[in-house]
């Protein structure tokens, strides 16, 4: 389950990434559509994604090791 959460998060990032500073609500749409497609997972990807906003713009790279620690704080959500 948390590798397929990982992949599906990686994937949604790099779709969402976008030009300029900071996250725009087109990316965070696209990020949220990306991890959330069946709407069952919707206060979980809410979590990760105001996560990686707060230490991340939408052209950085995310570690592996932070993605994890991120979807490990938030699992609580699951």
């Amino acid at each position: 389950m948390k590798k397929k959460i990982i992949t599906m998060l990686a994937i949604g990032f790099l779709v969402s990434c976008g030009g300029g500073n900071g996250w725009s609500k087109a990316d965070k749409d696209t990020f949220m559509n990306d991890c959330n497609s069946d709407g069952s997972m919707k206060a979980y990807c809410e979590c990760v994604l105001n996560k990686i906003t707060k230490n991340y713009g939408p052209n950085d790279v995310v570690p592996y090791d932070d993605l994890y620690e991120y979807i490990e704080d938030c699992s609580y959500t699951l």
